[in-house]
């Protein structure tokens, strides 16, 4: 049976919280269910590598006007890091993700930061979230399907018609590493896009030339 007790009760604790949305399955079924619970206490932050990709603003679109909401666009710490080493010439820092969870707070003005991970997704996080909880008082972060399976995650998505990103049709769960199969993807299909993530990252050629594509 799907697991709903951890989202109706951190909705009766948290005044307020900020979902980081990845727009793959997993958050798509969180975002529904903070929409569905939590009385819109809650915002929403998807964290680009590239500004612009035209098939993941397609979807961040979909659901803005599915729920009438605002996802708003921040920086991925792996941009963030990659534009410090580029532009800083004292090698500032690697930014962590425990940056970006500083910096949601402070933008936001919230306490509580909301994750679609699951016990299931790899050992070291089933760990981590049985030490923690799935809501975790100390560190102010909770996990509404903590306790799901993937089994039930596609399950609820097809019972709610939430769609999933262009990528899942093809067998990818995340296109937006740049690297191998997946970055061949969007080089073949999406070239306007794969445009935009050399300019971004212009190494990403060595990658292709390392799969026998010149370009």
């Amino acid at each position: 049976m799907i697991e709903f007790e951890t989202i109706k009760k951190a909705a009766s604790v948290i005044d307020r919280g900020c979902l980081l949305f990845s727009s793959g399955k997993d958050s798509i079924v969180t975002l529904d269910l903070c929409s569905k619970h939590m009385n819109g206490k809650f915002d929403i932050v998807y964290m680009y590598k590239v500004k612009g990709i035209s098939f993941r603003e397609e979807i961040l679109k979909y659901y803005e006007n599915r729920f009438n909401i605002k996802i708003h666009q921040i920086p991925h710490n792996e941009l963030m890091t990659h534009q410090a080493k580029s532009y800083d010439k004292k090698g500032k820092k690697s930014y962590k993700m425990g940056d970006m969870e500083d910096i949601i707070r402070r933008k936001f003005n919230v306490e509580w930061l909301i994750y679609g991970y699951k016990k299931q997704d790899f050992l070291t996080r089933r760990i981590q979230l049985n030490q923690t909880g799935l809501i975790d008082d100390k560190y102010k972060k909770l996990y509404p399907v903590g306790n799901w399976t993937d089994k039930e995650i596609f399950y609820y998505l097809e019972k709610n018609k939430l769609p999933l990103p262009i990528e899942y049709n093809y067998g990818f769960n995340n296109i937006d590493t740049y690297k191998g199969d997946a970055l061949l993807f969007v080089y073949n299909n999406y070239p306007d896009d794969f445009k935009k993530i050399q300019a971004q990252y212009p190494f990403i050629g060595a990658e292709l030339l390392r799969m026998g594509i010149e370009i």
